[in-house]
């Protein structure tokens, strides 16, 4: 019918591969959109430079494969996300498109996980998870207990003025642990801050509120590489 059209009509053909083959999905289709990480646009990002070159944050990684999940369901809730791989490090020494692409969604009764990667442009996976979501209507899943630290810790030595520029490489931007009260044989006690909203922080960036906090989860990781050095050298 399309072919067949008269001459002035407008007409768009889609060719493609198993669209929509045996799917009972209620949800429309989403349209994966390229996400364009730019570190003279989001400047955050040349605060975390390797060799002096900026790469995309791990952190920041996990948002942009959470925000694509959340993009198919909108009204689900983010429990997490398991078996993040890093394939290869994206390298930021200039504007990078990556493209999301999601896989086919697993539902359960209490769980949707969905299958995510994040594409450069030759179609190379550079990063791939699986994003847990929770269905409306479903409670949240207990919150686990904290674990206290010991009452005597080892104290950071040098104070805070060690901890960024000399143990830590991060920038301004990505300076979210604020206090270190001590380490233990097998963990460390630190402050962060959370972030500030994704406008603030990713400029243009329109989202309203974060799935998951770069500065809470990076600070995880810069507490990590903080243990390492005082307590295994």
């Amino acid at each position: 019918e399309e072919v067949a059209a008269p001459p002035g009509r407008a007409i768009q053909i889609v060719v493609g591969d198993g669209l929509d083959a045996g799917s009972s999905s209620a949800e429309p289709p989403a349209v994966s959109v390229a996400i364009r990480l730019d570190p003279s646009r989001w400047t955050s990002l040349a605060d975390h430079c390797l060799d002096g070159v900026p790469v995309l944050p791990f952190a920041l990684a996990l948002e942009l494969l959470a925000r694509e999940a959340r993009v198919l369901f909108p009204a689900c809730a983010l429990i997490g996300l398991d078996d993040v791989r890093v394939l290869q490090g994206v390298v930021l020494d200039g504007p990078t498109d990556l493209m999301p692409v999601c896989g086919e969604p697993v539902r359960g009764a209490a769980v949707i996980t969905v299958p995510v990667e994040l594409r450069d442009g030759s179609g190379r996976a550079r990063i791939r998870g699986q994003v847990r979501l929770r269905p409306l209507g479903v409670a949240p899943e207990p919150v686990p207990p904290a674990v206290a630290p010991p009452a005597i810790l080892s104290p950071w030595l040098g104070g805070m003025s060690t901890v960024y520029g000399e143990a830590l490489f991060h920038g301004p931007a990505f300076q979210c642990i604020t206090g270190v009260q001590g380490t233990w044989e097998s963990g460390i006690a630190v402050q962060a801050r959370r972030a500030p909203p994704p406008g603030q922080w990713l400029a243009g960036d329109g989202s309203g509120s974060w799935s998951v906090d770069p500065w809470v989860v990076d600070g995880i990781f810069q507490a990590l590489i903080l243990w390492c050095r005082a307590v295994a050298g």
